[in-house]
């Protein structure tokens, strides 16, 4: 039975999200075995294993950077394949559109630029806990648990606020830039999640174009007040105009107008 182009849309937007949210979990995986590594490299920058001290601080930043460094072909493996699906779903062919994308820049960098800056803040965040956790005379293993339970905001309760109440000093927060998190495991999260969605809005775009609809209608899929997407509403848009996604957690629908001879008949799409 063949779909209505909303239920086309919701569907669409349905395994869009799902793409999203499994190349997350897939990258907070990495994140975290990356996290682990750092952690452990610190191991022979100790005299001994409770030592308050560490030698040789500037190589160790280095091999910390490197471990996350050696993160990013995982990540964008993950990355070009859940955007690679969109076309699957819509069965058509836009391997090459979507690796066009994938490479073209973005407010100024591309999205493996921003995948690069962000992992190596990723590893000074990592280091920094390390460092608070050698400070408190923790050994590898308590280390290793404290960044666990902290990695992913490292700059609120965690061992360097531990550490910095310890010495009676103020705890250092790096300032990211405007619209950058402090905490460099959400940057590197969010990097992913936006990469992938606007991936598929290139796909849905080429979905539009290639069966000739003549405009397209946005509808709101979600019930959180939104001034962004209320913009965007009621009325019927060329398809020269900026379709959803319109920011990071845009739920918005897109609805295809066709000639009414050309409009395509989707049957149930390939996941």
């Amino acid at each position: 039975m063949a779909l209505s182009e909303k239920q086309r849309s919701l569907l669409f937007a349905s395994k869009r999200a799902q793409a999203q949210r499994n190349a997350a979990n897939h990258v907070a995986n990495i994140l975290w075995k990356t996290a682990e590594n750092i952690v452990k490299a610190a191991r022979k920058h100790r005299p001994y294993y409770r030592s308050k001290a560490m030698s040789d601080v500037a190589r160790y930043e280095k091999e910390a950077r490197q471990i996350a460094a050696n993160a990013e072909k995982a990540i964008e493996k993950y990355v070009e394949a859940y955007s690679q699906a969109g076309g699957r779903v819509l069965r058509i062919d836009t391997k090459e559109l979507v690796n066009s994308y994938l490479k073209q820049e973005v407010f100024g960098k591309t999205y493996m630029q921003r995948n690069s800056e962000y992992l190596s803040d990723f590893a000074e965040d990592i280091v920094k806990l390390v460092k608070a956790g050698v400070s408190l005379r923790y050994d590898e293993r308590k280390i290793i648990n404290a960044v666990r339970s902290s990695y992913k905001d490292p700059y609120n309760r965690s061992l360097m606020t531990k550490a910095a109440k310890a010495d009676n000093k103020a705890m250092e927060v790096p300032h990211r830039g405007k619209g950058v998190f402090t905490a460099s495991y959400e940057n590197v999260i969010r990097n992913v999640r936006n990469t992938i969605g606007l991936a598929w809005t290139q796909v849905e775009k080429e979905y539009g174009d290639r069966h000739g609809a003549v405009g397209f209608y946005v509808h709101r899929a979600s019930s959180i007040p939104c001034s962004i997407c209320d913009e965007h509403i009621g009325w019927l848009h060329r398809m020269t105009d900026p379709a959803p996604m319109y920011h990071t957690s845009c739920k918005c629908i897109v609805e295809y107008v066709f000639h009414k001879n050309d409009k395509p008949q989707l049957k149930d799409p390939i996941v």
